[in-house]
């Protein structure tokens, strides 16, 4: 007779109250994040909200950990070790404890939330299944592994903190052998803040997944607690590892998964007949960004804002772009740079400003590409002949337009988004949007105002984190995803040309677009013989 349903009993008899507590903070949670609106504020601050998310983490991590050390495996005097009870047994019950008393009432919570939120039940159910299905793997079962080592919590603290030592030091230590290669000290790889950053994070949760089945594996089928702190030890060191994977191998696999790699096969890159010029002051927006000051990314907009760096020399080259798709856009993932002598010998090494634009009617467009180097290097090539190579890798992406959504008091569900609701703020000075969906909104959407259907008035705002994963990967551990923006009126007065700063709204839309990476690719250009001192920006004014 299997004995698991009275080691599940005899568990929740000894850990129901923390049981209880950890669903009343998830309720309590959920309470203050509840949102009737898509643009509201949370019931709750955050500082609240904070509070209890920590104390939510603490009561999680306390339950998996005492369940497990109820019948703890290091060590030879425990009772079920003589009673006797399979180990199989054993493991399937801690198991199903986990996922009731610990993932039960988080299931529920998220489900009854979403549906008062007014998104469908349905999808709600798939939303929170995977959701859970993250958390499990992502923290309950490193968490149950964790207890499978250890005796006590005490000794669980013990060992964590070691663990989190051990993998500093490791991250030095991998950081330091990188930088023989890149000649840059930092913790990052060469994917980070970048679409292909999904690549590493699988990496990472593969490594950390492995690790806890082989360690709640090898504790509870051969009690070997020294060869699984032996395999903690050495996950933890691949973990960080595959965070310094390569761009290029990183890159080369998103290549392989673009959905319609045909749709870049005509797109070209070369420097453009004059490839140089200065449009403004160093450090001026205009200096560093596309002729439309189109970015994706605000902190890639950021970025190309900078004023140059003391001890560094700003250099621009136009890029004309021909070949691409009608209505599309082009986003420069990262740029490498190389710089030869006349002898043939690499000079530099690095990396270039990202860019971004957009397609003229004609499928060609011209981007400014921005280079960053040191003083020393410019001063050695400034007036002798060089050869710049830049090799792009790129990612094309082509928008849809959903339905439009009513400015004043909108609120529909749209496909492949959610719940869209839209009002006209306190102050009357702008339109506040916002967007609930169950799941994971699409990457990268943009929001602007427009009169009908297609008519756009003002600049488009994007809500845009660029993310390449495969959609069947795009879930986390929150089941609800949501934006808010605010399309200020200022800009609808300033594109009509209208004196009336009060302008009528009454007829206004919401168009909502979703930018889809169809291609991904690579290009190379080479400008030979060419001096630095032609594409160098003039220092800034005084």
């Amino acid at each position: 007779m299997s004995l698991i349903p009275h080691i599940v009993r005899k568990d929740w008899k000894l850990l129901w109250p923390l049981v209880v507590a950890g669903a009343a903070l998830q309720a309590l949670l959920a309470f203050l994040e509840y949102r009737p609106e898509s643009f509201a504020a949370g019931g709750g601050s955050n500082a609240a909200a904070t509070i209890l998310s920590l104390s939510l983490g603490i009561a999680l991590i306390l339950t998996i950990l005492l369940v497990v050390q109820q019948d703890a495996l290091p060590g030879v005097n425990q009772d079920w070790l003589v009673r006797p009870i399979k180990r199989r047994d054993l493991l399937v019950a801690k198991a199903v404890f986990v996922i009731l008393a610990v993932h039960g009432p988080i299931f529920v919570v998220h489900c009854v939330r979403g549906v008062a939120e007014g998104l469908g039940l349905g999808e709600m159910l798939r939303a929170t299944l995977l959701s859970n299905l993250e958390l499990v793997l992502l923290f309950s079962l490193p968490v149950l592994a964790l207890g499978a080592l250890t005796k006590s919590v005490t000794e669980a603290l013990v060992t964590a903190l070691a663990a989190l030592l051990f993998t500093l030091l490791a991250a030095v230590c991998v950081a330091t052998i990188a930088m023989t290669v890149s000649q840059q000290f930092h913790f990052g790889g060469e994917t980070d803040d970048s679409g292909v950053e999904w690549l590493v994070g699988f990496l990472h949760h593969a490594v950390l997944i492995l690790t806890a089945v082989v360690i709640v594996g090898i504790q509870y089928f051969r009690r070997d607690t020294r060869t699984a702190r032996v395999v903690l030890a050495l996950g933890l060191l691949l973990f960080m590892i595959v965070g310094r994977l390569p761009w290029r191998p990183a890159f080369a696999l998103q290549e392989a998964l673009s959905a319609q790699p045909e749709a870049a096969r005509a797109v070209s890159l070369s420097f453009a007949p004059g490839a140089g010029g200065s449009p403004g002051p160093a450090g001026a927006v205009g200096a560093v960004m596309p002729s439309d000051g189109f970015a994706l990314q605000a902190y890639d907009a950021k970025a190309r804002q900078r004023p140059v760096e003391t001890g560094r020399q700003r250099l621009m080259f136009d890029v004309e772009v021909q070949g691409l798709p009608p209505g599309s856009s082009l986003h420069a993932d990262r740029v490498a740079l190389r710089l030869v002598d006349e002898a043939g010998n690499t000079v530099y090494r690095g990396t270039a400003q990202n860019w971004d634009l957009r397609t003229a009617g004609d499928g060609t467009a011209r981007a400014r590409q921005v280079v960053d180097l040191s003083k020393k290097v410019y001063m050695r090539l400034a007036d002798r002949g060089a050869n710049i190579e830049l090799d792009y890798s790129l990612t094309l992406l082509t928008p849809r337009i959903l339905p439009a959504l009513p400015a004043l008091d909108g609120n529909a569900s749209l496909d492949g988004i959610g719940r869209c609701a839209s009002h006209l703020d306190d102050d009357g000075t702008g339109v506040d949007v916002g967007c609930d969906a169950a799941g994971e909104l699409p990457p990268c959407l943009s929001v602007s105002l427009a009169r009908g259907s297609s008519d756009q008035l003002g600049p488009e705002i994007f809500v845009c984190d660029l993310d390449y994963a495969p959609v069947a990967w795009r879930f986390s551990v929150e089941p609800i995803d949501r934006f808010v923006r605010k399309l200020p009126l200022k800009n609808l007065v300033q594109a009509s040309g209208s004196r009336n700063e009060n302008p009528d709204v009454g007829g206004l839309t919401i168009l909502i677009r979703v930018y889809d990476p169809v291609a991904h690719f690579s290009r190379h250009i080479t400008l030979n013989k060419a001096h630095l001192r032609d594409f160098a920006s003039p220092p800034a004014g005084p």
